[in-house]
């Protein structure tokens, strides 16, 4: 356990993606997930004194860097696996803080390639993931030996036991959006590099994802005021977007309202190939009135 000294939050050093834990004013209960728990910065408010800060649980609020003369919250760097905080006098706290993790081990029941993945309880292997708190991507899912490979930031691969010798080297880390578990119809909401002020509607929104990958690492996404944008996924190793429903496939009947994408097989039907839209063009539907199985030709891209 590395033990940090930290100073407060305030309105010189509240950037977007600070860590940070609770401060020497803090009056909000467990709202953060209890004594300790590492939180990200997403903006300050557009209220002075204020700035918005996102928890593991997903919870967004808003707390003091100033306002009133208090400061809810003091800065703090992910450098182990457990999270408690002594506070001190002053503007200066102590703090040992915690890892990018979830608490939940990989093991047969999630270990797919595409997780995002951080050292686990069994760990043994020092710093071959970069050090503690860098987070990894399954790339090949658990083998017939309950080992997994996963390939760490600095570009090294390595395997580790998802139950393997009864052990479990890893845990889920946060879920961002990366070049291997992007897919349409993913929800997804701002993460961890997000610089793209409220262009996805306000903190928490929740958009959904209606393009592949592209050659510069980027997605598309359409948010629920029908803008879309393209958001990095790893392109300049960068990551804009978090997880908010891995399970979600964005396959069901249509339905009038839903926004649509216009996908490569629309060229194929003449009367549709003639008119002025082109493949990725995304629009609603206002009438569902074709046969059920031509619902195929177009991705459904939000709204499930």
């Amino acid at each position: 356990i590395h033990v940090l000294a930290t100073m407060r939050v305030d309105s010189t050093n509240a950037a977007s993606g600070l860590k940070v834990v609770r401060g020497k004013d803090w009056e909000l209960g467990d709202q953060d997930g209890g004594a300790g728990t590492v939180g990200t910065l997403v903006k300050q408010s557009d209220s002075k004194g204020w700035a918005i800060v996102r928890w593991p649980g997903g919870s967004e609020h808003s707390y003091r860097i100033g306002n009133g003369g208090n400061y809810d919250l003091i800065i703090a760097e992910s450098s182990s696996d457990t999270a408690t905080v002594t506070e001190g006098s002053g503007n200066q706290s102590v703090a040992v803080v915690g890892s990018m993790g979830t608490g939940q081990r990989v093991d047969s029941s999630n270990a797919t390639a595409g997780l995002m993945v951080v050292r686990g309880k069994d760990w043994k292997w020092h710093d071959q993931d970069g050090g503690a708190g860098n987070i990894g991507t399954i790339i090949e899912g658990l083998d017939s030996d309950n080992w997994v490979l996963v390939k760490w930031p600095s570009g090294s691969q390595s395997k580790y036991r998802a139950g393997a010798e009864g052990k479990y080297d890893l845990e889920i880390g946060y879920q961002w959006v990366n070049r291997e578990n992007a897919k349409i119809g993913l929800k997804v909401k701002r993460g961890k590099d997000w610089e793209w002020q409220d262009q996805d509607g306000g903190a928490g929104t929740v958009g959904t994802v209606i393009s592949v990958v592209d050659t510069n690492g980027c997605v598309r996404v359409l948010w629920p005021t029908g803008l879309s944008n393209s958001y990095r996924v790893g392109g300049d190793d960068k990551f804009d977007l978090e997880i908010v429903d891995s399970s979600s496939s964005g396959e069901r009947p249509l339905r009038k309202g839903d926004f649509v994408q216009l996908a490569p097989d629309y060229a194929a039907h003449g009367d549709a190939a003639k008119g002025p839209l082109s493949v990725g063009d995304v629009g609603q539907i206002i009438s569902v009135c074709f046969p059920r199985e031509l619902s195929r030709i177009l991705q459904l891209s939000a709204f499930l």
